[in-house]
């Protein structure tokens, strides 16, 4: 998702829109394992800013139930944890106002347009 954001915001970029204003920010589903020094360096891997948000199981779990979101662990057959989750961009209006979603796989193009649609 992170990658695909970037590239949207590539796009809007060479469309001539400053992006910068844009506050992006990654939630774990996962608040045990991803630390925020592990928050950190992950996103470090994009070539964008995004904030990283943990907290304990009970503030995670008050987080998704408010957005709306689901996750649930899994364990594989040779015993890995995974995690089944909703996977959605919320997307915001400077105000405050909710604009709408990006859900996973949607059209590149939509993504690029929605994004234009939140800094017009």
């Amino acid at each position: 998702t992170l990658t695909v954001l970037g590239s949207a915001l590539d796009e809007v970029k060479d469309a001539g829109m400053s992006g910068d204003d844009l506050q992006i920010l990654f939630m774990t589903v996962d608040p045990e394992r991803d630390t925020p020094e592990q928050l950190a360096a992950y996103l470090s891997l994009f070539d964008m800013k995004v904030t990283g948000l943990t907290g304990d199981k009970a503030a995670v779990a008050n987080a998704l139930g408010n957005f709306g979101a689901y996750a649930q662990q899994v364990e594989t057959s040779s015993g890995d944890i995974l995690f089944d989750h909703s996977s959605a961009v919320y997307l915001y209006r400077a105000n405050g106002h909710f604009k709408g979603t990006i859900v996973y796989n949607e059209p590149h193009r939509f993504v690029v347009e929605k994004i234009k649609s939140i800094i017009e």
